[in-house]
C-alpha cells in the first residue's frame, strides 16, 4: 500500500500510514455511503534519520515508471504465459503490475513467477473480482 499510494498520489509515507490507507479502502467496501477520512501523520523523518531517504526515494521514483498487463479473462496457463513474456522485456529491477480476475491466477501467478526467481512485492485484491500482483524482475 505505501508504494501505491507513493505511485498514484506522490506521496512518501511509512508502513502506519499504508496500513490505515488499506483499512479506509476495507471499510469502503462496507459502507454504502458517507465520507471516509484518514489522516497521515508521517513526515518521514525516520527514513532521514536512518540515511535510507535517498535510497527509499529512489526506489520509489524507480517503481513510478511500473509496467502494466492487465490480462483480465484470462485463464491459467494463459495468465502465467503473459506474464512471463511481458516480464521477460523489462530490465532487471523494473516492475510489472499484473490485474487478473480468475481466481487460480491469484496464486498460481505468483508461485510461477516467483519459481522463475522474480519477487512478488505486493498481491492486493482491487474489488470483488479483480487483483493485482507487483513482480520485481530479477
Amino acid at each position: 500500500m505505501v508504494r501505491r499510494l507513493y505511485q498514484e498520489e506522490g506521496l512518501i509515507v511509512g508502513h502506519s500510514s499504508g496500513a490505515a490507507m488499506k483499512a479506509a479502502l476495507d471499510l469502503t467496501r462496507r459502507i454504502n455511503e458517507g465520507i471516509i477520512v484518514t489522516i497521515f501523520a508521517d513526515s518521514c523523518e525516520c527514513y532521514v534519520a536512518i540515511g535510507d531517504f535517498e535510497k527509499r526515494t529512489d526506489e520509489l521514483v524507480k517503481e513510478k515508471t511500473m509496467q502494466e498487463l492487465d490480462i483480465k479473462g484470462e485463464v491459467c496457463p494463459y495468465t502465467f504465459v503473459k506474464s512471463k513474456l511481458a516480464i521477460e522485456k523489462l530490465e532487471v529491477g523494473d516492475l510489472l503490475r499484473i490485474i487478473v480476475d480468475h481466481f487460480p491466477a491469484i496464486d498460481n501467478v505468483p508461485r510461477s513467477l516467483t519459481d522463475d526467481g522474480h519477487e512478488i512485492l505486493e498481491r492486493n485484491q482491487l474489488n470483488d473480482t479483480d487483483w493485482e500482483i507487483i513482480v520485481k524482475k530479477r
